[in-house]
Parts: structure tokens; sequence; C-alpha cells
């Protein structure tokens, strides 16, 4: 829309917004509405651009916060590659007005990433499966990353279940297995390959 129409949107909403906010006293200054917004850096360039620019049009309303959970790094990608004609759109400032508190969120530890582990197979009531060793296997080959370790945790105790035969070959040789074929696929693929060369001897 042309900007004259745009700011009279926003001068709406954020007179609605104002008057929503000021419905209660639970806070000194009202409510808020939090909007989340996860795994933009997900997402094609157009379509980071195009939500960071919806963004900015709320950011002078009250009452209204949104917190994005992402990678900085691939926004600011993102804004360098959208090919907009807007000098601003595609420079760190575009970024800078959008983003104006960053919490880099630390990696968990060992203990940390145990401890999801943990819970994982509790839930599954899959603890059996794992010896200590496979849960090493497991929790080192992931590299602590919480959504890796859920995904591969899902693929063996399903393959488990669904297989009989690994009942026989043990957890913690399904938990290479996978490891190999979600982490090193190709690898993985010239292992299981029929007729193909003796990767192993090879490497």
């Amino acid at each position: 829309v042309d900007s004259n129409s745009r700011n009279e949107i926003i001068g709406d909403l954020g007179e609605v917004f104002s008057n929503w906010a000021a419905q209660t006293k639970r806070t000194p200054r009202g409510r808020l509405l939090v909007v989340f917004v996860d795994d933009l850096d997900r997402c094609s360039t157009e379509v980071i651009v195009g939500v960071c620019e919806a963004i900015r049009l709320y950011l002078a309303v009250p009452g209204v916060v949104f917190v994005i959970g992402c990678a900085q790094e691939v926004l600011t990608r993102a804004a360098q590659r959208s090919g907009m004609d807007s000098e601003a759109a595609t420079s760190l400032g575009f970024l800078e007005k959008i983003i104006q508190i960053s919490y880099h969120k630390p990696a968990p530890d060992e203990q940390q990433i145990s401890g999801l582990f943990e819970n994982y197979v509790t839930s599954a009531r899959a603890q059996r499966l794992f010896s200590e060793q496979g849960r090493q296997i497991v929790v080192q080959g992931t590299g602590r990353n919480p959504r890796r370790l859920k995904r591969l945790l899902n693929s063996i105790i399903l393959q488990y279940r669904l297989d009989p035969d690994w009942e026989i070959l043990g957890p913690e040789n399904l938990s290479a297995v996978n490891l190999l074929s979600h982490f090193y696929p190709q690898f993985y693929r010239e292992l299981t390959r029929p007729g193909s060369v003796d990767v192993i001897s090879k490497f």
C-alpha cells in the first residue's frame, strides 16, 4: 500500500492496541501481546525480508512485543541478498531497527543434554534400549544439538520396535547406523548399496 494508507492503518492499530493494553493493571503499563516468530532463519530470503518488514510496521505500536528465534547471521545475509530497491532494507541498519535486544542462547552443556536425553527416553519408555555406551554414542554423535537428538532418538526407537532383527543386532549398532544415515548420508549410501565396493577396506 502507499505510505499514507500505511500510516493511517498503523495509527488505527495503535489506537486499538493502546485501548486493549490499558484494560488491565496487571503490569505497570497494562497488558502486552507477545508474538513469537520461530525458525525464521529456515525461510527463503523473500519470506525473511517480508516478515521483517511486517514486524517493522508494528514496532511503534504500544502493547505489542515480537520475540524472534533464529540465527541472526541468516537474517543479515537475507537483508543483504534481498535485492530490494530500498537501501534501508538491504543494509545492516534495517535489522538494527527491528532487533532491538539480542540474547544469544548458549549451547547446552553435557549435563543438560544428558538430562534431555533421559527425559526423551523415559517419555518413550525406551530406557532399556540404551546402555551407557549407547547413550554416549547418541549424545556425542548429535553434537549436543537438541533437535538432532530428538530426531535421532525417534528414528532409533521406531526402527527398533518395527524391525525384530535389531533385537539380535542390538540397540548400540542401531544407534551407530542411524548416526551414519542421518549425518553422513553419502558414506551410508556407499555402505548399503548392493554390489558396491568394500567401502571399509577402501577407507
